[in-house]
């Protein structure tokens, strides 16, 4: 297991939360307004969104100027915990599996999937959502899965996700969904569960069809029973394809860095409106969210003085060892973060392996696999 109780992410006061927290919650609220684990413990809800190739100097965390264009980020952030060293693997698919499985990458996966990729992450190995699921959670995948997809055995809702929205491969075209691994063969990729979703494709920019999908299962989820959502944006992975004509962005911005704020903007408005919804329904109160990239961005731009890296000022990018392709922008934000810590950076190392365990204490379920 790359988590343990250890080094699972220090959120200070989690201890405390199981018991004093959770008590003078209780004292202070309806019982019954509370989401429980089948075993009656508390349990909070989790978001889990995953950026796509966002690189370090494409959040406002990081960069202040992108305060204007990103403002749900930079105020969620900045309310919130940012990670300062969460680091990962350099592509995609490892990186992936092993959030999900809490693994370091070398016991599970080390290159990125093609589309006729035969992988499937080992059956023996069991997922994030499938421990969460045992523990009485409902579990929703939505966006990019980039895990296996050869055998229906190895697809979301064969590894302990209730339903999936989303696609197989690495990337699609951000408008039709065809696949992007497979150029001069129009394959389209995207599902609903394990079929074609056919009356999906073609009907508007893919990130925010996933933030639909997003909304849709928050304003119908029963807020009693603890919900873990998994959501993998397109953004902001190459090419990059703009779902506007970027507007009132510096002249001396260069086209490319337009277009990942563009796509970014996207990101951000659907976390506005999770946010929204959840506060809609009383569930913001009891919802941990983490915002993560998946790696590093990768370098296809070269950098100039109008264009600089998007990993600035951390060196190389993603398919590569050094930091701008293993160090990822994160942040924690919900209700469910104690007070003394928001507002806060935490600089000690953090895996994305380390979620496993974490989500795992807080399920009250043992990580051990």
């Amino acid at each position: 297991q790359g988590g343990s109780d250890e080094k699972a992410i220090a959120i200070r006061g989690e201890r405390a939360r199981e018991g004093g927290r959770q008590g003078a919650m209780e004292e202070n609220e309806d019982v019954d307004s509370i989401p429980r684990c089948a075993s009656g413990k508390y349990c909070p809800h989790i978001m889990l969104l995953v950026g796509d190739d966002v690189g370090w100097n494409s959040v406002p965390w990081n960069r202040p100027e992108l305060e204007t264009y990103l403002p749900t980020m930079a105020q969620m952030a900045s309310d919130g915990i940012t990670l300062n060293r969460h680091y990962g693997f350099s592509l995609c698919s490892p990186s992936r599996s092993s959030l999900l499985t809490g693994r370091l990458p070398h016991h599970v996966l080390q290159s990125s999937l093609m589309l006729c990729s035969t992988f499937c992450v080992a059956q023996d190995m069991t997922f994030i959502q499938e421990k969460l699921k045992q523990a009485g959670y409902a579990t929703h995948a939505i966006g990019k899965w980039h895990i296996g997809h050869a055998e229906k055995q190895c697809l979301p809702t064969k590894r302990g996700f209730d339903t999936f929205f989303g696609y197989f491969t690495g990337r699609v075209d951000v408008w039709t969904e065809e696949s992007q691994f497979y150029v001069g063969v129009p394959l389209l990729d995207l599902w609903e569960d394990d079929q074609p979703a056919y009356n999906k494709t073609n009907t508007g920019y893919v990130d925010e069809l996933f933030s639909e999908a997003a909304v849709d299962i928050l304003e119908s989820h029963p807020t009693l029973t603890p919900l873990f959502l998994y959501l993998g944006f397109r953004g902001a992975h190459p090419p990059h394809q703009a779902p506007w004509v970027p507007q009132n962005m510096p002249d001396d911005w260069c086209e490319d860095d337009k277009n990942i704020t563009a796509m970014m903007q996207v990101i951000d408005r659907t976390l506005l409106k999770i946010a929204a919804t959840l506060k809609d329904r009383a569930m913001w109160e009891h919802t941990l969210l983490v915002w993560i990239s998946d790696n590093g961005a990768h370098l296809s731009v070269p950098a100039k003085a109008a264009c600089p890296s998007p990993n600035f000022p951390l060196r190389g990018g993603k398919s590569t060892a050094y930091e701008g392709g293993m160090r990822l922008p994160a942040f924690l934000s919900g209700g469910f973060l104690p007070s003394d810590v928001r507002g806060t950076t935490q600089d000690g190392n953090v895996h994305l392996a380390d979620w496993y365990a974490t989500f795992c204490r807080l399920a009250g379920v043992d990580f051990a696999d």
